[in-house]
């Protein structure tokens, strides 16, 4: 029997690449202007993760050299670091927002006043709302230059891209600024003109509804000549999903190893920087940022999804393996064995340095994750999801206010409490005056905002009793046990039980376990409108494949993008019988975790 041909590869299907070469040129474009002149970049510190992935660099200052860049400074509210001998050009890369035209303002009046020429470039489009501020401001006419720099949807990885707006969901949830889920839109269109137009377009959740409206409406608007209309689509269907449709899951504690680091000590875009030495063998390992990515660090893709529970035994089995290939070429006989061998020794050397640096951090992740207070955390909050011991969850969150734990701990604790068993007025009176007596009376703007932006209900048990059935309906009759952990066959192994919606909703899109419309029932327990619209008058797309496009509106955690690969991988044995080859691509606004989430809605006296 002949061997079958090989299924094409997402890269193969759908070279994300370009996105990032057209944004590198954009940004290159930009910093060289004037040509051949020296210049300062202030960058606003949001954008350096972004600029720095875009680059593919861990350098910012290095990589901006060859565009006559000599000084690399974060744009903040202190003056501009400069002397009579530094360059008379200075750059803004900045967010599109009122804060940043604020600084930008008094900072082109301090360099007009020394004779420097000003550019500012807006991330990811400028808007007339900051125009007019730096009018009002009288700074405008201070600028040379004042532009786009449009860095919207960047591709991280082959499956994944992100637009880095961490304000978001406080501006379309919060604010009812909707000037971010334009920027989507317009980013979507982008991304057809590189790849085709969207066929079907499906989604849950407002916010998201709104965007695919907007989708619509610009569509309509433009030229079927700027799109690839003559070509079969590469993407046969683009699902949005509005965060706000569970807000519950970004509270949890993430537990697998990428959610662990960015819940611990952070995940800027791609890159990571251990507060702590990984390596004894090589110094230079130690303080250094690294790029986390399944393309950079093959260790790192096969563990960066596992439970930490078997995060050790995974770890210890990629050493095993690093080990048989080193001992390896003591085997060797034929010289053609050992020129391939040779041809593998740095790949070999740097999976020992990959496998070295996890299984430091591994441990010093295990000490905390073993700890007293992680323990009793992961138990409150899992009483809490199975709706058993209220009272002693409260008692939790008292003696953590008590404590004067981390604010954001505390909120996420609050915020859960209130979507799961409810908070009567007179319960969460009390808690407000404990949390003024330890945090302050900033705190109350914080809670306003939370119960605004509808993490905290008001009204004992509304939030609760609309959310519970999916709650219930989400929770596995057991925790899994370690050996379902190590061999997950379902999406609850991640958050120990817990399966969350827009992971749920994404497997059924995904697997075609059922179509659209016969998830009615599950679709009409979980909170905003169902959308749903086909284009016709298309061909196939590239025979034996099948691309989803998944889009995230207001963010997603590093764990339930575990879920999302796990079911592509299930998608993928599925379709593999038919000789149809399953990719999905993973695009949000943010990935997110409960205190970066949480913080975002922080409320400022003014």
């Amino acid at each position: 029997m002949a061997n079958k041909p090989p299924l094409p590869s997402i890269d193969e299907i759908l070279k994300l690449s370009q996105l990032k070469e057209f944004m590198r040129d954009e940004v290159m474009d930009a910093v060289s202007k004037p040509a051949n002149s020296k210049k300062i970049l202030a960058v606003d510190p949001s954008i350096v993760g972004m600029l720095m992935s875009v680059l593919d660099t861990t350098d910012l200052a290095a990589a901006m050299k060859p565009t006559g860049v000599v000084d690399v400074q974060h744009l903040t509210n202190d003056k501009l670091t400069a002397t009579p001998m530094s360059p008379r050009n200075v750059i803004y890369i900045v967010r599109a927002n009122i804060t940043a035209m604020k600084v930008i303002a008094r900072r082109a009046k301090e360099d007009a006043a020394a004779h420097r020429n000003v550019d500012v470039y807006m991330v990811p489009r400028k808007t007339r709302v900051c125009e007019r501020i730096l009018e009002e401001l009288r700074a405008k006419e201070h600028i040379n230059t004042l532009a786009d720099l449009e860095l919207d949807l960047l591709p991280i990885e082959s499956d994944y891209l992100t637009m880095d707006l961490d304000s978001c969901f406080r501006e379309v949830s919060l604010e009812g600024d909707a000037s971010s889920l334009a920027h989507i839109a317009k980013s979507l269109m982008k991304f057809q003109a590189f790849y085709g137009n969207f066929p079907t377009v499906r989604g849950k959740g407002k916010h998201a509804e709104m965007v695919a409206k907007m989708l619509q409406r610009m569509k309509s608007e433009v030229a079927e000549a700027e799109f690839r209309t003559g070509q079969p689509p590469e993407i046969e269907a683009l699902y949005i999903f509005d965060r706000e449709v569970d807000c519950l899951t970004p509270m949890l504690t993430q537990k697998t190893y990428e959610g662990l680091l960015d819940e611990f000590y952070g995940i800027n875009g791609q890159l990571f920087k251990p507060p702590f030495d990984v390596s004894d063998e090589d110094p230079k390992q130690n303080g250094k940022t690294h790029k986390l990515t399944s393309e950079s660090d093959k260790v790192f893709k096969l563990i960066r999804g596992v439970h930490w529970s078997n995060l050790n035994v995974e770890i210890k089995s990629c050493i095993s393996s690093v080990k048989l290939q080193i001992d390896e070429k003591e085997r060797l006989a034929e010289l053609k064995e050992m020129r391939e061998y040779m041809g593998r020794v740095s790949s070999i050397v740097d999976e020992k340095t990959q496998c070295a640096m996890h299984l430091a951090i591994a441990k010093e992740v295990s000490e905390l994750v073993n700890g007293k207070d992680f323990v009793t955390l992961s138990d409150i909050q899992q009483d809490m999801l199975n709706g058993v011991n209220e009272s002693k969850a409260l008692d939790y969150i008292e003696e953590c206010i008590f404590k004067s734990e981390p604010l954001p701990k505390v909120l996420r604790l609050v915020c859960m409490q209130s979507m799961t068993f409810g908070l009567s007025p007179t319960k969460y009176s009390s808690l407000k005056t404990q949390l003024v007596q330890n945090y302050g009376m900033q705190v109350l703007l914080t809670l306003d905002n939370l119960e605004r932006a509808n993490l905290i209900d008001r009204k004992k048990g509304s939030t609760a009793n609309s959310f519970k059935s999916w709650i219930k309906s989400q929770i596995a009759n057991e925790r899994p046990d370690e050996k379902e952990m190590a061999q997950p066959k379902d999406i609850s192994y991640a958050y120990g039980g817990w399966v969350p919606p827009l992971a749920r909703l994404s497997e059924m899109a995904v697997t075609g376990k059922l179509q659209w419309n016969a998830m009615e029932a599950a679709l009409s327990e979980i909170p905003g409108p169902t959308f749903s619209y086909s284009e016709g008058g298309y061909e196939d797309g590239p025979v034996g494949s099948r691309v989803i496009m998944l889009f995230f509106v207001g963010g997603i955690t590093y764990s339930e993008m575990a879920l999302l690969r796990f079911i592509k991988d299930l998608a993928k044995t599925r379709y593999a019988e038919e000789g149809i080859e399953t990719s999905v691509i993973i695009a949000t606004t943010k990935v997110v975790n409960g205190t970066n989430f949480v913080e975002k809605l922080y409320g400022a006296l003014r």
